[in-house]
């Protein structure tokens, strides 16, 4: 049975991540690695966005992505080159948060759940660390033509 629930929210992710982009941007992004893991802490170059849930099943989504490729899904959003930061920390912010609404949404559907999301949290630098303290979660590693970036999504224990 958990095997099967894992597949289904891995599904789902999946799903939520690949119309997310193909409607924002003209990336089509790849799976190419998936696991478990209850890290206590996760480390990160480039830009990190966290969506926290709160309602019935609290948790969180963290968005880790290299800069180079939010700048390319930025100037697919305002047609300009050479954002600002500001500029693509919100496209960032924006993206995060649709792929939260989304899988919110989808987590609804296969298990009743009402969750909702909070505004995102954005953080961009060189080694950025996120404490995952007391949370389940799993990672899921997207490869792109302009550069690589992750999903975090994790629920309290219990």
């Amino acid at each position: 049975m958990t095997d099967l629930i894992n597949m289904q929210i891995s599904n789902s992710c999946d799903k939520v991540v690949f119309d997310v982009f193909k409607q924002m941007t003209d990336i089509e992004p790849e799976r190419v690695n998936y696991r478990e893991n209850n890290l206590s802490e996760i480390e990160y170059d480039g830009i990190i966005s966290i969506v926290s849930f709160t309602g019935e099943k609290r948790g969180r989504i963290i968005l880790g992505i290299q800069k180079i490729l939010a700048d390319y899904i930025t100037l697919q959003v305002y047609g300009k080159f050479n954002p600002t930061n500001d500029e693509v920390l919100e496209v960032i912010s924006e993206l995060n948060n649709i792929i939260s609404g989304n899988i919110a949404s989808e987590y609804k559907q296969i298990f009743g759940l009402i969750m909702k999301v909070t505004p995102p949290s954005i953080f961009f630098g060189r080694k950025i660390i996120v404490s995952t303290a007391q949370i389940t979660n799993s990672r899921y590693d997207y490869l792109t033509s302009y550069g690589t970036f992750f999903l975090n999504v994790g629920f309290e224990r219990g």
